[in-house]
C-alpha cells in the first residue's frame, strides 16, 4: 500500500452543515419540496455562473429573487444565502485536530465566494487545513482550459480516489 500524502475533504455536507435546500424551502413557503428544490438548483444556470465568478453577487441575487419568486429584497436574500453555510458539524474540529499531526490536510470545495467567505472568516474552517482550494474560484477561471491545469487537476483527483480506496479497504 502506498503512503498517504494528504487527506482531502469536502465542506458542505461533510464537515459543514449546509442548509440551503431546507432554508430555501422555508423562503418558498412550501411551494416546492426539498427534492424539487435540489433538482432545480442543480440545473439553475445563475448558480453555476456565480460559483465560477461569471456573475456578480448582486446580479446573482437579482436573478435568484426574480426566478424563484422570493418575497424579499436581493440584499436580504444575499445575507440569507450566505448563512446557509451554517456551522461545522459536531466533532469536525476534533477530528481534524487529531489528524493534523499525522497528515497534511486539504479541503477542496465547490463553495461560491459568499459561502467561502463565511466558511473562512466567520466559521474559521479553512484555518483548519494546510491547503484550502475553492474549486470555483474566479481567479482560476482563465486557467481551467490550460492543459497544465487540467493535468494537475487530474493528478489531484487520482490521488483523492486513491485515498478513498485506501480508506474503503481499511474499513
Amino acid at each position: 500500500m502506498s503512503q498517504i500524502d494528504v487527506l482531502l475533504f469536502d465542506l458542505g455536507g461533510v464537515l459543514v452543515d449546509f442548509s440551503g435546500v431546507r432554508d430555501l424551502a422555508v423562503l418558498l413557503g412550501g411551494r416546492l419540496s426539498e427534492s424539487e428544490i435540489l433538482e432545480r438548483m442543480g440545473r439553475y444556470p445563475p448558480s453555476e455562473q456565480f460559483g465560477l465568478g461569471k456573475l456578480s453577487r448582486e446580479d446573482f441575487a437579482n436573478h435568484f429573487v426574480k426566478d424563484w419568486n422570493l418575497e424579499l429584497p436581493p440584499q436580504d436574500f444575499l445575507r440569507e444565502y450566505q448563512s446557509w453555510s451554517r456551522c461545522l458539524y459536531p466533532g469536525a474540529v476534533e477530528l481534524l485536530t487529531l489528524l493534523r499531526p499525522r497528515f497534511r490536510l486539504a479541503v477542496l470545495s465547490n463553495s461560491n465566494e459568499l459561502h467561502w467567505e463565511r466558511n473562512t472568516n466567520e466559521l474559521g474552517v479553512t484555518g483548519l487545513f494546510d491547503i484550502a482550494w475553492m474549486d470555483g474560484c474566479p481567479v482560476l477561471a482563465d486557467l481551467r482550459t490550460d492543459p497544465r491545469f487540467i493535468a494537475l487537476r487530474t493528478t489531484v483527483a487520482a490521488r483523492a480516489r486513491a485515498i478513498v480506496e485506501a480508506f474503503l479497504r481499511a474499513t
